[in-house]
């Protein structure tokens, strides 16, 4: 089978990540796969290269110009499947299917709305033209049933994969002297909430500093970084505090890690969350989408909310206070790691939404 699978771009992020481990793992199933983005971004070439998906990536001089080229490859290369993820790439592909119906058309909603605005409307409208529509998570099903009941009969919810066997707990048990380290692996932006966290850091490290914060996910500097590393010294916890460059190996930041830390404004399925959990770490997340599936409150971890700085830091304290059951912790959150992010689990289920949306 023919099938192209479409993202923005290959920076480093969930999304992308996600989008290049399923065109590897349909490569490795026999299908042709070929992956094109239309935005600068590298990151995951090593990844499809093993599988040979070829990675194709268009530099249109603007939206129009992408839509025609996106349009005159899918007639020429004339796929049987084309697998969009996120808006963006969703909502192009359903313009092209409305023009040129003859592909099988799934698109995948990757974050979990709050609310519901126009163009959330506009969007599940332009989605009657897939054939197919899955979210990464349970609570962005829940809402598209409740606000687009048009797309009810297309939903089928996909939770991400993480890599068991490489985001495995470390050999060496937790040490519980000295300062815990505590870390984030995502991307730096606003929707991470990391001005959030850091004041919510500064607040306890008034009362406390028997712990250290390290946030990989620095790719280059832009406005908001330069605000949040001036945050970090404004509130004095420059030793406490520290903002690192993007890592591909992030197992091994897990590995040295005792705990883990994410306090997003909204979210799909984190990968971050899901690889911690995966490595056994207690987690501290923001109590959005489906994060209290993963994280339960006294078991492997503590949830909070977002918006509020008190709650952030109430739940970092309640960490701090549980370190001496970080061993049963981590054990929860593997089990938890493995109940929900196999491979097997996540390529059975994309296989079977492939061949649903080719019976229709």
């Amino acid at each position: 089978m023919k099938i192209i699978t479409l993202v923005r771009s290959l920076t480093l992020g969930g999304v992308e990540k996600q989008m290049a481990a399923l065109a590897k793992m349909l490569a490795g199933e026999g299908h042709q796969v070929e992956l094109i983005s239309y935005r600068p971004g590298d990151f995951y070439n090593d990844t499809l290269r093993e599988t040979g998906v070829r990675h194709i990536n268009f530099r249109p001089s603007s939206e129009r110009a992408l839509l025609t080229e996106l349009e005159s490859y899918f007639r020429e290369a004339r796929p049987d499947v084309v697998i969009a993820f996120h808006v963006g790439p969703a909502t192009k592909a359903c313009i092209i299917k409305k023009r040129w119906p003859f592909f099988k058309l799934i698109v995948s909603e990757r974050n979990f709305n709050t609310s519901a605005h126009i163009w959330d409307y506009y969007r599940f409208i332009l989605f009657r033209h897939a054939d197919l529509v899955v979210p990464n998570s349970h609570a962005q099903g829940r809402f598209i049933y409740s606000h687009a009941p048009w797309l009810r009969p297309k939903l089928k919810t996909i939770v991400n994969w993480v890599e068991l066997e490489r985001f495995s707990p470390r050999e060496v048990p937790h040490e519980n002297g000295g300062k815990l380290e505590i870390v984030t692996t995502a991307r730096v932006d606003k929707r991470k909430n990391l001005h959030g966290w850091i004041k919510a850091v500064a607040r306890v490290a008034s009362k406390r500093r028997d712990f250290h914060i390290s946030w990989y996910g620095l790719c280059g500097q832009n406005s908001y970084s330069k605000k949040c590393l001036k945050m970090i010294e404004s509130c004095g916890i420059q030793e406490l505090f520290s903002i690192l460059p993007a890592t591909k190996d992030v197992p091994a930041v897990l590995g040295g890690a005792d705990a883990f830390a994410l306090v997003s404004f909204y979210e799909g399925t984190p990968n971050s969350l899901a690889e911690a959990l995966s490595c056994g770490l207690p987690a501290i997340a923001s109590d959005v989408s489906d994060n209290a599936l993963y994280v339960r409150n006294g078991e492997n971890g503590y949830l909070c909310k977002a918006s509020d700085t008190d709650s952030i830091a109430s739940a970092l304290e309640s960490l701090l206070e549980s370190r001496s059951e970080f061993a049963q912790m981590g054990a929860r959150s593997r089990e938890i790691a493995i109940m929900h992010f196999s491979a097997e689990q996540f390529l059975k289920s994309w296989t079977e939404a492939i061949e649903t949306a080719r019976s229709i």
